[in-house]
């Protein structure tokens, strides 16, 4: 591809053709889990983890980028952080931003904050939960997914709203630290 392709985003025909069987492979799962009632999580697998993959990354294949995802349906969020008798909600995934990843000195700065404030809170995480993989990368965008006939929108809503509650509370929390230290 020349450089003019790469600066101005123009794709080559292999890579549409690329991109065309990628769809039709989601398609095909889609298809294929709703026509045999598949659990949600075959579905997280064979669809949705595909699908973030497909717009996350530039050509589709995972690799070391300032955002990328997470799979966290085991993810809670931590109890301090919970608004009282709340009971713990998850995810399905997380998009999230990679201080680690190397931009130049600027964002070899910030990725340094991140690690040295982690290091200050009690679970060593930048986020409202202490899911190993995104302790250190903060979370920019939380998922949860259902089934399409699973007819549980207002569970989904539920659990994101719980979730954010959470993240919005953690964030609170760093803010009165910040101005009662000043």
């Amino acid at each position: 591809m020349s450089r003019v392709s790469q600066r101005f985003g123009i794709i080559s025909a292999s890579r549409i053709a690329e991109m065309q069987a990628d769809v039709e492979q989601v398609l095909f799962w889609a298809s294929e889990l709703s026509g045999t009632g598949a659990e949600e999580a075959a579905w997280h697998s064979a669809v949705y983890h595909q699908l973030l993959k497909l717009s996350i990354y530039k050509d589709g294949r995972p690799r070391k980028d300032l955002v990328g995802f997470s799979q966290c349906t085991s993810a809670a969020t931590v109890p301090q952080y919970r608004t009282s008798d709340t009971p713990t909600k998850k995810v399905d995934f997380c998009i999230h931003i990679d201080p680690e990843f190397d931009l130049g000195t600027q964002h070899n700065a910030a990725a340094a904050r991140v690690r040295a404030l982690c290091q200050t809170l009690s679970q060593q995480t930048i986020n409202a939960t202490d899911c190993e993989p995104l302790c250190g990368r903060p979370i920019a965008v939380s998922l949860e997914s259902k089934k399409p006939d699973a007819g549980k929108s207002a569970d989904a809503q539920l659990q994101i709203a719980m979730w954010h509650a959470a993240q919005w509370r953690m964030l609170e929390l760093l803010l009165e630290r910040q101005a009662s230290a000043t």
